[in-house]
């Protein structure tokens, strides 16, 4: 058992499984929703010994979302667009959309990437590269590291979104997910940087070379 740095109140160690469980279900039905969060993904992933069980795993969720918990309003999206427990009758790519942009509004990182993903590509309904940049520039002030930076490099080689085309901002995003070791960044990020290096002499447009090397090696 160990003392909480905070309140002094003794919790067991988490190789106590079962004690954890049980201290987890009490606090849960207190209504906590971070408890609750905890006990539908023990039931999602079959943690602390329990079988793998999303029909229950959406019953805790339902509960922690009911006040407003990022994390269980971004795993009801991913049901209802899935469909509960591979249930297409339970899929609605509307109600998933609005679960996932009030996770995302609420910000939580995992969800405004989604969502970016769910307007860049138009999944459940129109492509909105406005919206996506949004979504996508909330989570990359979050993790500058991240795949949201690939993609706003796309926004902004494309001039999408409201966005002016900029192959100096496209680079700098996709340069910052390519050195995270992102593979699918290297080949754009090459051809940006060959563009960049083109040079104009004597009237004629010369093209560099020497990018192509540090991009792909």
């Amino acid at each position: 058992m160990l003392d909480c740095p905070l309140c002094r109140a003794t919790f067991p160690h988490r190789n106590e499984l079962q004690k954890v469980a049980h201290l987890l279900e009490m606090r849960a039905k207190e209504g906590k929703s971070w408890a609750q969060v905890e006990i539908g993904l023990n039931h999602f992933e079959g943690r602390f010994g329990l079988p793998v069980d999303k029909i229950e795993a959406f019953k805790w969720f339902e509960l922690a979302a009911e006040q407003r918990h990022p994390v269980a309003l971004c795993k009801l999206a991913d049901y209802y667009i899935k469909g509960l427990g591979g249930d297409a009758s339970i899929a609605c790519d509307s109600k998933s959309r609005a679960l996932m942009k009030d996770s995302a509004d609420l910000g939580y990182f995992y969800a405004q990437v989604k969502l970016g993903s769910t307007y860049f590509l138009g999944v459940g309904g129109t492509v909105d590269k406005a919206k996506s940049a949004y979504y996508y520039t909330l989570a990359h002030s979050q993790d500058p590291d991240s795949f949201p930076a690939h993609r706003l490099g796309f926004i902004f080689l494309e001039g999408s979104g409201g966005m002016k085309k900029s192959l100096y901002r496209a680079k700098y995003y996709i340069q910052r997910s390519a050195e995270k070791g992102l593979a699918d960044a290297y080949t754009p990020l090459a051809l940006i940087l060959l563009e960049l290096s083109r040079v104009q002499y004597d009237g004629k447009v010369i093209s560099g070379h020497n990018c192509i090397p540090r991009a792909l090696f």
